[in-house]
């Protein structure tokens, strides 16, 4: 059964390439057991219960990778109680602001410090909802069109990767 999902930031982009067998077995050489990885974009699920757990375990895949890449892997783990919560989150009291849009979840390194920042971002077009360690995004068209200033979001908030909440919706049902 899978214990833990390490969502990797930008393992595939630029001329960075490496498939997920190649992924799988270099997390595996970290020492953990019973890693697979979901689609190509850096979902790791890993199957054995580690010593180490949240920012520590990050830490150790993040400077692994970097050392067998050569390249940094920014790293965030969530438990798989976690991320089923997270896939099972309906924010924005259910409403649908813009069904053709997709929602997505931002995952934090650190909750923020202060929620307010979350608020103070989010705006009529681009809805965002601080749910835990987590923030959830109903962007106004696609996450690369919108208007949310991801880059100063990630200057107040801390390091942070975004998956769309079908993609966690989908790890969640592999976890059981």
């Amino acid at each position: 059964m899978i214990s833990h999902v390490a969502f990797l930031r930008a393992i595939n982009t630029g001329r960075r390439r490496i498939t997920n067998d190649d992924l799988a077995v270099a997390v595996e050489g970290l020492g953990f057991g019973g890693v697979s990885v979901y689609q190509a974009s850096g979902n790791v699920l890993i199957s054995d219960e580690p010593s180490d757990t949240g920012p520590a375990m990050a830490a150790r895949i993040a400077d692994g990778l970097a050392g067998h890449l050569g390249y940094e892997v920014p790293t965030i783990v969530r438990s798989a109680d976690e991320v089923r919560a997270i896939a099972a989150t309906e924010p924005f009291d259910g409403e649908r602001p813009r069904p053709e849009c997709k929602p997505q979840v931002i995952l934090l390194a650190a909750p923020p410090h202060e929620s307010s920042v979350v608020a103070e971002v989010s705006t009529a077009a681009d809805r965002l909802d601080l749910v835990g360690a987590d923030i959830h995004w109903w962007p106004s068209g696609g996450i690369s069109t919108s208007e949310l200033d991801v880059r100063a979001l990630e200057a107040e908030v801390g390091m942070m990767t975004v998956r769309t909440h079908g993609t966690l919706c989908r790890i969640a049902d592999r976890l059981s």
